[in-house]
């Protein structure tokens, strides 16, 4: 009786061991599934957050862009103003020196 429980000891031992053997194998295998998939997780979200960055850098560009367009128009307004007074004041010089002219006479 005693030799049965022995080789009966020895078959659960030996089965045991092959289930833990198996059972690691199988979670180291699992374990590097998980890496390999928070790695190229990992990798997409930095992909993501530069590409993130990169968009607000544009949009920070184009904002930039924006303001120095609205500068310029707003001093190219301020331009044709000025010649439009300037023209104006040229012509009031003429009459002055024509009437000026006039009274020399």
């Amino acid at each position: 009786m005693d030799q049965q429980l022995l080789v009966l000891n020895q078959n659960v031992s030996k089965k045991l061991n092959h289930n833990r053997k198996d059972f690691f194998d199988r979670f180291k295998g699992e374990m590097y599934n998980v890496h390999q998939n928070y790695r190229i997780l990992h990798e997409e979200t930095d992909d993501e957050l530069n590409k993130l960055k990169l968009k607000k850098e544009i949009l920070d560009r184009q904002a930039e862009r924006d303001w120095y367009k609205n500068e310029c128009n707003a001093i190219d307004n301020r331009c044709h103003e000025r010649s439009e007074q300037l023209e104006q004041l040229k012509a009031q010089h003429n009459e002055v020196r024509q009437e000026k002219k006039f009274l020399d006479e």
